[in-house]
Order: C-alpha cells, then structure tokens, then sequence
C-alpha cells in the first residue's frame, strides 16, 4: 500500500460511510486538485482526480469516489462512488474498511453494480496490469520484449580525473540516459537526474561521452542502444550515501510517499544494487511516484518499456503522452518525434509544433538539442523561425560545451536564420570536438559544405553513422576499467563488482 504523508489531511468528507478525502501525496497536481476542492472548484478538482485515477492512484480513485457519494460539483451516483472506491482499494488504498466497501458494493441495485463493475473491469489493479503497468522484472536496461537483446557492457571508462572540471568535497547522485552506437561510442547524452542540481553534471558527462562499450545486439547482431548510467559521490570511501545527511531525508520522504523524493531512490536503487532496497520495492516506488503525477517517473517508466525495434510501445505511449501533458520536456520530445514519422498529416505536425514550442524555454539540453534536431525534419518545414531561434537561444546558455551535437544543433539553427557565418564556425567546432572523440564525421562534414554555400539542413540533424573500424583510445584520456579497491582509479572507485559505473569519492 502506497504510504501518505499526514501532515497535509485536507477537508474531511463526512458522510454515513465515514469517507475523507486521502491526503495530498504529491507536489503537484494532485495537491492543486485537493486545493480546488478546498475552493469549492469542483470541476478542475475533479478533472485532476479523474486523470490520475486513470493511471491507477489509488488515492485519487478514492477521492473521485468521495466527490459521487458527496454530490460535490457533480449528480450523487452511488454506483460511480462504489466503482472507483474498490478500484482505489483494489490498487491499494484503504481508504473505506473492507466490511464497509463491501457493504456499499452489495447494496447496489443490479443495474448500479454493472456501472460499479464497469469501472472495476478498466481501473482495478487487475485491469490496469493488462493495458498499462509495466510487467513484472521491468527496469532501466531491460529492453528488448523480441528476439534475443543483450544490453550494452562498459569496456573503459574514462578517468574524469583527467578530464578535470568542477569535483568537490561534496555528496550527490548523477542519472544519465544516453546512446551507444553499434560502433561502442557514446552519444546523445541525457542527464535525467542530478541532485544537487549542476554539482556534477558537467563532469560526469563529460566521462559518459569519452568511455567505451561493447554494444548493445538484438539476436546476435550489433544495434544502437539506449542505456541508462547512475553515479553517485561520496565525500568518504565508506558507507552508503543514502543512509546520511539529506539523503537520508530523501528516504524518509520516499517513505512517506511524495513523488519526487520516490522517483529518486526507487530509479537509482533500480540502476545500482548498492543501494541494498529490493528491486521490487524500487519498481513500487518509480510506479508509485509515476502514478501520482511526477512527470520525469512517468518518462522514465516509459522508456523502460521501450527497446531497439522491441518493448510494449503501445503501453509506453500513454506514460509518453502524459508526461508530456505534465510538462516533461523529454517526454514532449518523444511524442513530437512520433508525430512526424512517415507522413503525418496537417493536425499532426501542427501538434508537433506546440510541443517543440513548450520545449523551447525549458533548461533541459537534451530536449532543447532535440527540439532543434526536429525542426529541421522534413515534415516541419518551412521550419518556425521563432521556434528555432528561441530554442536556439535557450540551448546556448546550457549547453555541454563539449558535446558536439549541441554545437551540430546550434549550427544549424544559425543556418535556418541566415547567418551562415555562425552556421560555418558552430559546426567547424563540432567537427574538431566530433574527431577528438573518433566519431564518424562524414554526414557532419557534408553540412558544413551546405553551411558554406550559403544552404540550410532539412534532414535527420542528429542521426550519427558508425565507424567502420574500432576507435582507437581517446587522446589525453585515461582508458582504464576500475575494479573494487583499487587505489589507483582514485576518484572512479566503484562501490562493488556489480556497479562498475557506481559511486565515486570525491576529493
């Protein structure tokens, strides 16, 4: 059962059946909702209420229930109020005690029972497991779901002592998406959580973008392969980050359900087993924290459910599609992408536009390198100037300096706009960054000839060829792969055997 917090008991509903209405769990919308109820704003209230009953929470089925037996906005309806009760029960709310629940269902005349059922049958935990909860043993790197995937493996990771940067006497947690190509080379990166924010994120990203894998193949054969990284640091060689300071109280609030905090443990407790929490507790938590309204848990939940031509799309689709209703830029970005594939009609790339829109204020460089990437697609075009140049303008106040597809992006924003100068010099960096990394440049160096003659790019901006050989090791890198107790990894000291891209001591 999804624990609450009880400092935040909201307007009890009193009726015969002893009904309340369950404590706001989230820092959103779900405590909005209970806000508009308190207001007496019943319909946005209840529209809130209704889309994360949807999802399965069961503290919001309860409290849809509590609307219909109260009449609050909305026509009395027993047989509705009954309906979404066993649903929120069912998904592991008791709000009601079992002998009431029961009673209120029996009392039912036969045609409310089919209405109460009617709702049963979509939104009970059992429903809800055929049409959109993941399975079970789902994670991050468990993709596949067709054929035979086997996931990426670290080769070398690269020595981020030697890649200098901001490191400092001071804890935190680093979760990184980001693709490996069949040739083993590093690309697209995406910080999915950094906490504290900005402490780490430059140098640990700059270590992901210069290490080596052994890709991930799909029945025997090499295939481009999302993957996700987690790091943690620690200020002492010795014990577990979570169990002190503010980590701790991280615990304690996931504990208590508030989604964000249960999104930051249960995800990194998922990416590395040092944590000590059962996966099955961290997949409730990630499960849980997407079900109430967090909207990253719910990209998150998404891309566990996806795989290189595999995964449950269909599922996924609908944790996409609400993320991206929730603001997550990432998520916009996916549904934007799917929008244009193939040959999408007039209302679709219209869409597309909106969310490319709502992407271009936000402080996410992944979204941001991707909502440029795919206003230079064909269906976009002629691309949205203003769209572009905000984004554009957004990108070049956070970007990772060192990676090349931003400047890529950049470039070919500048060209859209005609400063084909700025254009030229952009992907002339991305180019000398693009070579000291090994990656094949050939599609890069033909838009940098466009840019020169004064053309644009309309095309796929991010997409990157493989080399045709193996990558030699990285100049002024140390390639080395750090084994438990070893002294010399310094500051890439894993935790354990099984989490070689676990925590690191800082100095």
């Amino acid at each position: 059962m999804r624990k609450r917090p009880d400092a935040v008991r909201i307007l009890a509903i009193v009726t015969c059946l002893g009904a309340a209405l369950a404590p706001a769990t989230t820092l959103g919308d779900f405590r909005t909702a209970v806000k508009d109820y308190a207001a007496q704003n019943f319909s946005a209230a209840r529209a809130e209420f209704e889309a994360l009953a949807a999802l399965g929470d069961g503290a919001a089925q309860f409290n849809l229930g509590a609307m219909y037996l109260r009449g609050d906005g909305i026509s009395k309806d027993r047989a509705m109020a009954t309906g979404w009760m066993v649903a929120a029960a069912s998904n592991g709310y008791a709000g009601l005690a079992a002998d009431k629940l029961s009673a209120l269902h029996n009392a039912l005349s036969p045609a409310d029972l089919a209405t109460a059922n009617g709702i049963i049958e979509r939104y009970g935990h059992a429903a809800l497991e055929q049409s959109l909860l993941p399975p079970p043993g789902w994670g991050a790197n468990r993709r596949g779901g067709c054929g035979q995937f086997e996931g990426v493996t670290l080769l070398a990771a690269a020595d981020r002592s030697m890649l200098g940067g901001g490191l400092r006497r001071q804890e935190g947690i680093i979760e990184i998406e980001f693709t490996v190509g069949t040739d083993g080379l590093v690309h697209d990166t995406e910080v999915g959580i950094a906490y504290p924010k900005g402490a780490f994120d430059v140098d640990t990203v700059r270590s992901v973008i210069a290490s080596r894998y052994a890709p991930a193949t799909l029945d025997g054969v090499p295939v481009p392969s999302r993957y996700f990284a987690r790091f943690t640091f620690k200020a002492a060689a010795d014990g577990v980050l979570w169990a002190v300071g503010k980590f701790a109280e991280v615990v304690a609030a996931a504990e208590q359900g508030l989604p964000e905090a249960q999104f930051l443990v249960g995800s990194a407790a998922l990416l590395d087993a040092t944590l000590r929490i059962p996966e099955s507790k961290a997949q409730w938590m990630v499960l849980s924290a997407a079900q109430g309204g967090q909207p990253h848990a719910q990209y998150w939940v998404a891309r566990s459910l996806t795989g290189p031509g595999c995964g449950d799309h269909g599922r996924a689709s609908l944790w996409f599609e609400e993320a991206a209703r929730r603001g997550d830029p990432a998520a916009a970005i996916v549904v934007a992408e799917r929008l244009v594939t193939g040959t999408p009609a007039a209302t679709a790339v219209e869409r597309a536009q909106i969310l490319l829109a709502s992407v271009a204020s936000a402080d996410d460089p992944y979204a941001l390198r991707h909502a440029l990437a795919l206003a230079m697609h064909p269906a976009m075009q002629p691309a949205n100037l203003q769209l572009v140049q905000a984004a554009a303008l957004r990108l070049d106040k956070v970007k990772t300096a060192f990676d090349p597809q931003d400047q890529e992006a950049l470039a070919a924003a500048a060209a859209v706009g005609g400063d084909f100068a700025k254009a030229v010099s952009r992907q002339q960096t991305a180019l000398s960054m693009a070579r000291d990394l090994y990656w094949n440049t050939s599609q890069m160096e033909e838009r940098l000839a466009r840019y020169k003659a004064h053309q644009s790019f309309v095309g796929e901006l991010l997409e990157l060829p493989p080399r045709n050989s193996p990558a030699p090791p990285l100049k002024g890198i140390k390639m080395k792969i750090c084994q438990p107790g070893d002294s010399s990894c310094d500051r890439t000291t894993p935790d354990e055997k099984h989490a070689p891209l676990g925590s690191r001591i800082t100095k």
